[in-house]
C-alpha cells in the first residue's frame, strides 16, 4: 500500500513499491521503487526515483536526492543535494544520513573544484545550515557549523565551527 495526499504530481510514477506516504505538492513525485519512505512538505523527496527508508519532513527537503537510503532530514531544504554546473543541475545521492534545521546538508558532497558530486555518507547535520556541503563520516552542530568546510571524517561544534576550510579528520570545538 501507498499513500499520496497533494495536488501535482504527487507519487505519480511508483511502479514498485510499498508503504510509502507522501504529502505535499510534488511530494515523491519521481519516485519509481521504494519502500517506507515518508515525505511531507511541498517537494519533499520530489526526486528520488529509487530508495528506501528515508524520511522527510519540511519542504524541499531531499528534493534533489535521487537515490537514497536511511536517511532523516526535518527542515526546509535539509540535504537538498542541488547544484548548477555548467547550466545543468546536479543531483545527487544520500545514504544513512541526519540533517535537522534550515537547509542543514543543503548542499552535502558538492565539490566546487572538482565540479562533482560526492555521495553524503553516514553524516548528521543539527542547525541551521550545518554541514552544508559535507561529504562523508562528517558531524555538524551548530548554526553554520561546517556550512562552507569540505571533506571526510570532520567534526565541528558550535556556531560557524569549522569554516572555510578543507581537509579529513578535523575536530573544531
Amino acid at each position: 500500500w501507498n499513500v499520496a495526499i497533494g495536488n501535482g504530481s504527487t507519487m505519480s510514477s511508483i511502479q514498485n513499491g510499498s508503504r510509502n506516504i507522501a504529502i505535499g505538492k510534488s511530494s515523491m513525485q519521481s519516485i519509481v521503487s521504494g519502500t517506507r519512505n515518508i515525505g511531507i512538505g511541498t517537494f519533499s523527496l520530489a526526486n528520488l526515483i529509487y530508495g528506501d527508508y528515508n524520511i522527510a519532513i519540511g519542504a524541499d527537503c531531499l528534493w534533489q536526492t535521487n537515490n537514497g537510503i536511511g536517511n532523516i532530514a526535518i527542515g526546509m531544504g535539509a540535504i537538498g543535494n542541488m547544484k548548477v554546473i555548467n547550466g545543468e543541475l546536479v543531483k545527487g545521492a544520500a545514504q544513512r544520513c541526519v540533517a535537522i534545521g534550515y537547509n542543514a546538508m543543503g548542499e552535502s558532497g558538492i565539490n566546487d573544484a572538482k565540479t562533482e558530486l560526492q555521495t553524503p555518507v553516514d553524516c548528521i547535520a543539527i542547525g541551521y545550515k550545518a554541514g552544508k556541503v559535507q561529504f562523508s563520516n562528517c558531524v555538524a552542530i551548530g548554526a553554520m557549523a561546517g556550512s562552507t568546510s569540505r571533506g571526510e571524517d570532520n567534526v565541528s561544534i558550535g556556531h560557524h565551527a569549522a569554516n572555510n576550510g578543507d581537509g579529513k579528520e578535523n575536530v573544531v570545538i
